[in-house]
């Protein structure tokens, strides 16, 4: 959660730009616990201090500022949805081959999804 939410019980499109920063922090670390060495009453001094999850191994760059840029502790500085699409599409559709976006968030074919 957001700094704001546990100081001022404050939820907003804000608040869960942070919460996607985590989840993708989660994803890249294939299910991680954030902050496991952080009790819950000592987490907001941390964030406040600057502290952030630090960069899952095999994490390509681009992903990591989207995730740093989410946790802003300025709600005003956190990228709006929109730009987080934007971003991630632009990665997407790169075309340098070697690139480390490309090896990393290449969709997946439509052949290996299960749809229910």
């Amino acid at each position: 959660m957001a700094p704001e939410c546990f100081k001022k019980q404050h939820y907003d499109t804000k608040t869960d730009v942070w919460a996607y920063g985590v989840l993708l922090w989660e994803i890249m670390t294939k299910g991680e616990t954030p902050y496991p060495a952080i009790d819950n009453s000592e987490l907001v001094d941390y964030l406040d201090k600057g502290k952030r999850l630090k960069k899952p191994p095999n994490t390509p760059d681009e992903v990591y500022h989207i995730m740093h840029a989410c946790w802003q502790l300025d709600p005003d500085l956190r990228p709006d949805f929109k730009d987080i699409v934007h971003t991630m599409d632009k990665m997407l559709k790169s075309t340098d081959e070697e690139s480390e976006s490309n090896y990393y968030l290449t969709p997946v074919s439509s052949e290996y999804i299960d749809v229910y």
